[in-house]
């Protein structure tokens, strides 16, 4: 599979100085739990990571950061440069980057990204764009932007990318794609980390399901007979791919949502077509009271929709192999079923990293699977693993009692100032 092992990230969003996360699982880890990580060459990875933190600590700015990147990647000449911004308290030219260090079919790389911001913060172009291979036990630079080197994945050397033409907005692994084959795997794995996360454009974070959305989950779970009235409408070829990937994703979603306790039971997609002969989909879902009434998807719970929604998520980043990140978890599924999925995506080898409040979920973690994250008094980005606890501990208790770090500021709470309000008002 393909898995982060490393992240740097330097003047971004609310990260100021350097923060460096490394998955490294923990020796208690490696002696007992190795169906949780990701093993090449004897070096275990991780294959869940937990941010925990306060409000504004930013855990949210550690994922978008991955996130990120990979739009960045998928952007061409033509798209305008996706948003970002540098960190407001940062020292004047304190350099911005985002590396990501992983592995992609059993090859190791780092890429990085140098980034150009103004003076009002915004992050503008890339300065540099840098990406490695491990060869022979060291990194060696497959292409370097700002030194014009640019050579395949055997070091061949390319002469045919021409830099000149090459916009600051764009990313060079995205120009280098369409004249390498070698490249578009690489690219493919890249961009879908962003396509299966819920941080949407960069800089917001969906915790609703929109039109799109809808969209896509109901043309996910069309019967076959469905999409072959659909192309035959259209006067195209039936895409056998596409019955394939919603015969699997189908199967998939019921026996998720009956291993999680749901009585959700069946689905049905109407179709019709109106006068302009455009079709139109509404999808509806079955419940155990009554297998032949569907329920519009729209009038079933935020939460049943979320969960939906993620379980989707968690198949798509199987089927693409690659890496899932979700903001703030436990504010879209309920906190018992999160060990249940966590457990999920472990079976299927997908690593994915998340953001949640949820302290209860901290019993049915490990040592190493748990971030701390808070801002010290310089607002510097803190984070702390508790790979130094030897084996597993209740993390919930410690947690709660504010004996790990990463917790809200709560220990002076004073309500006085509500009678001097009171006796305000009252005068």
């Amino acid at each position: 599979m393909n898995y982060i092992t490393k992240v740097k990230v330097q003047n971004f969003f609310s990260i100021k100085e350097e923060i460096v996360l490394d998955f490294i699982a923990s020796e208690y880890s490696i002696d007992y739990n190795k169906n949780r990580l990701f093993c090449r060459d004897n070096h275990y990875t991780n294959k869940l990571v937990a941010f925990y933190g306060a409000n504004a600590s930013g855990k949210t700015t550690v994922l978008k950061s991955i996130v990120w990147f990979s739009y960045f990647v998928s952007n061409s000449n033509q798209k305008e440069f996706p948003d970002a911004h540098s960190n407001i308290y940062a020292e004047d030219n304190l350099p911005s980057y985002i590396e990501l260090q992983f592995f992609h079919e059993d090859r190791e790389f780092i890429y990085r990204l140098d980034l150009k911001y103004d003076k009002f913060f915004n992050i503008q172009s890339v300065k540099n764009e840098i990406l490695k291979i491990k060869k022979d036990n060291e990194f060696k630079t497959l292409f370097n932007r700002e030194n014009e080197i640019f050579k395949n994945l055997n070091f061949e050397d390319n002469n045919s990318l021409l830099f000149d033409e090459l916009s600051p907005n764009s990313s060079l692994l995205n120009e280098s794609r369409s004249r390498m084959k070698d490249y578009r795997s690489l690219y493919n794995f890249l961009i879908e980390i962003a396509g299966n996360s819920n941080i949407s454009g960069t800089t917001e974070v969906d915790l609703n399901l929109d039109e799109k959305d809808i969209q896509v989950l109901t043309f996910s779970l069309l019967d076959k007979d469905d999409i072959k009235v659909m192309f035959k409408h259209f006067e195209k070829e039936v895409d056998k791919e596409l019955i394939n990937h919603s015969l699997k994703f189908k199967k998939f979603l019921f026996e998720v949502l009956f291993l999680i306790g749901t009585d959700i039971k069946k689905s049905k997609v109407t179709m019709k077509t109106d006068k302009a002969k455009e079709i139109g989909t509404s999808l509806g879902l079955a419940h155990q009271i009554n297998l032949n009434k569907f329920l519009p998807f729209e009038l079933e719970s935020n939460g049943t929709k979320m969960l939906i929604k993620f379980i989707y998520q968690i198949f798509e980043t199987y089927e693409n192999k690659s890496v899932l990140i979700i903001d703030e978890l436990d504010s879209l599924i309920h906190p018992m079923i999160v060990p249940i999925l966590n457990l999920l995506t472990v079976k299927l080898n997908i690593q994915m990293f998340y953001s949640t409040h949820n302290i209860s979920n901290m019993k049915y973690l490990y040592n190493d699977e748990i971030y701390l994250i808070e801002k010290d008094k310089e607002h510097n980005t803190v984070i702390k693993t508790l790979k130094e606890y030897d084996g597993y501990e209740n993390f919930e208790k410690l947690y709660r009692n504010s004996l790990l770090g990463g917790v809200p500021n709560i220990e002076n709470i004073n309500f006085d100032f509500l009678d001097e309000l009171e006796e305000k008002n009252a005068k």
